[in-house]
């Protein structure tokens, strides 16, 4: 007993929540399932430990006996794979975080190279919808635009990666 769960992997920097998604709280449930995999696993293994000293401390033998201990190894053997089951849904929750986070902090960027060059970006994470006479700034603001749609897709398309 005793197993240790896994953690989620640490999330790039960021501050807002412009590509949507809940970052942290997906971080958190991927946290949560890897905190049931050992807790599942000590289970099978208490009850393990249980069933070998019902039928081997006491003796029993027979067909009763057999059908006993069967069904807990099937029961077990689906227990176990629980476990993995909800490892691997961790794992993908964990991922869809990272990836997310890391759109988020690359956008976040962006925008404060934007807003350095003068450009006013929205409170939510959008390029402005004017155009700029002056030239420079008007530059700034086709890139951002261009990145965000790109980052946008991006979100779009972590959401829905097949694991």
């Amino acid at each position: 007993m005793g197993a240790t769960a896994k953690s989620p992997a640490r999330l790039a920097a960021f501050a807002y929540d412009w590509v949507g998604g809940d970052i942290h709280g997906l971080s958190a449930y991927a946290g949560t399932l890897y905190g049931h995999v050992p807790e599942i696993s000590d289970v099978v293994t208490a009850l393990d430990k249980k069933v070998d000293q019902i039928v081997g401390d006491a003796g029993w033998t027979g067909s009763a006996a057999s059908a006993f201990t069967k069904n807990w190894e099937r029961d077990a053997t689906g227990a176990n794979a629980l476990g993995v089951v909800t490892n691997l849904a961790g794992d993908i929750v964990n991922q869809l975080a990272v990836d997310l986070a890391k759109i988020e902090n690359a956008l976040e960027q962006a925008a404060d190279k934007t807003t350095a060059a003068g450009v006013n970006i929205g409170g939510d994470g959008k390029p402005p919808q004017v155009c700029y006479g002056d030239r420079g700034k008007e530059q700034w603001r086709g890139g951002y635009q261009s990145f965000w749609q790109q980052c946008m897709q991006a979100a779009q398309q972590a959401r829905m990666a097949p694991p």
